[in-house]
This record gives C-alpha cells, structure tokens and sequence, in this order.
C-alpha cells in the first residue's frame, strides 16, 4: 500500500470521519467551501472558521475592474484630479472635498448660496469621439439637502462649454417639490416625489447622441424618465457635477462618480 500525505478533501485532521490522524489532511489543506458536517458554520466537526466562512465577490476588485477603462471614476478620498476643472459662479462656495457627511470615505460638497443664479461644481472633459462613437454613462452616490427656497438643483450636465448654445445640454435635475427631471433641448420632464432629499440615493444617467434622436435617460434609485431629442452629438464634450441656486442656498454632496462607456449602476465600496 502506498501512503501519500495528501489526504482527503474535505475532512478534517482526526475528524469522525473513519480514518485515522495519519492518513488525514492537515486543516490547513481541507479548504472546500463547505463545512465537514455539510453546515455554513464553524462547529466541532469543522475545519478552521477561516477555512469554513463563504467568500463574497471583493468589491474592491470588482471596483477596480469597473474602473480600469472608465473616463472617470471620481471617490474624492484625495485631492481634486488635474483632468477637473472647478467651476464657480457669482459668488458660490468652492468645491470642497468633506469627511463629516459622506456615503463612505470623504465626499464632494458643493454649495451654491445667492440671491441670484450662482453655479458651484467640477467638470469633466470627455472626448468628443467618445460621444460620437456611442452610449455614455455617468452614475453617482448623491445626497441633496432640502433647499430654503424652492427651486431646481442641476446635479448631472452632459454639454460643451465651448458651446455657443446653452441650451445643447441633457442634465438630470432635481426640482420643486421633490421632483427627478431630466432636462433636453426640446423638453422638461418632471416626476414628483421621486427624489428623495437628505438622504443618498443613487442617481443614473445615460446619453445616446444621434443627430436624428439623441436617446437620454435618468434616474434615481432606478426610477426613471426617458426623452429623445435630435441633438447633435458635436455639441457634447464635458459632464458636470454641479449644484446650480436660482435663489436661496443649496447643499449638495456627490461621492463615487463614475464616467464611462458602460453601465455599470453606481459603483460598489
């Protein structure tokens, strides 16, 4: 008889298991994602509670996958990326980078504050080919606090600030009484209640540029409004993460953009 010492998968070292200490593995082999006894749980018969436990996806890796060929993956752990230009208008706060009220880790704060229309965000530039060649995504963790005067917040702007049209835009915005809009040259659709303030929620939006009909989508929490428009996709060159105040004063934070070719939903931790 020849005696190996690679003993048998999934039974423990001198477990009841009809064999002896010598012809059993070591524990530290008997790594089959089930228990001996056939539970998810760490008991007598069992090998070691690290060798026993069920393993998730890593998000992290699942993160970095996402990540690897996106336009932008923005967490703001650290400070702004060169590629984002900061955008401040009549008077508005900074952009700041908060650690006191993010969804994880530190998060975007933007506060626009005026009596007049004032602008406070960061901006993007995406490549014209980009746009022309197919479908773009942009996802994001957000949280917007309930203004002191009602009035529409821009969160997401896909356009050309180069543009000498302002109205070459799609931008998913929230408005008076709670409201998810979605924002296109010919049209303003509104939905009530379906964005939820100081809270975060997960915020969507997709743009599908065709000069005969653009296809753009936006959503939070995947409740969603869809428009088509015949918008020319030579006109769309950056996506903005912004807070826009017509009056009053708006609190906005954003943490894991995400900017790409794909849909990919918000981005895990």
């Amino acid at each position: 008889m020849l005696a190996c010492g690679c003993g048998r998968v999934n039974y423990d070292a001198a477990a009841r298991d009809g064999g002896s200490a010598l012809l059993d593995a070591p524990p530290a082999v008997d790594a089959m994602p089930f228990d001996a006894d056939g539970n998810f749980d760490a008991g007598a018969r069992d090998a070691a509670p690290s060798l026993d436990a069920f393993v998730p996806i890593d998000a992290g890796s699942a993160r970095a996958r996402i990540c690897a060929d996106a336009i932008a993956c923005l967490d703001f752990e650290t400070p702004f990326a060169p590629s984002l230009t900061v955008l401040r208008l009549g008077g508005s706060d900074a952009p700041t980078r908060d650690t006191l009220r993010p969804f994880r880790g530190s998060a975007l704060h933007l506060r626009a504050s005026s009596a007049t229309s004032t602008a406070s965000g960061l901006v993007q530039p995406v490549p014209g080919a980009v746009f022309a060649a197919g479908t773009v995504y942009v996802s994001a963790w957000v949280r917007v606090e309930r203004e002191e005067i009602p009035a529409y917040v821009v969160l997401i702007e896909i356009s050309n600030s180069g543009s000498s049209d302002p109205f070459a835009k799609v931008s998913l915005d929230h408005n008076v009484g709670d409201q998810l809009s979605l924002y296109t040259p010919t049209d303003y659709m509104r939905r009530p209640g379906d964005f939820p303030t100081a809270t975060w929620v997960c915020i969507e939006m997709t743009i599908r540029p065709d000069p005969v009909g653009t296809f753009a989508r936006a959503s939070v929490d995947g409740r969603a409004l869809m428009a088509t428009d015949p918008l020319d996709p030579g006109l769309l060159r950056s996506v903005y993460i912004t807070t826009v105040s017509q009056s009053g004063t708006h609190d906005v934070w954003f943490d894991d953009v995400y900017i790409g070719t794909r849909e990919v939903g918000c981005l895990p931790e």
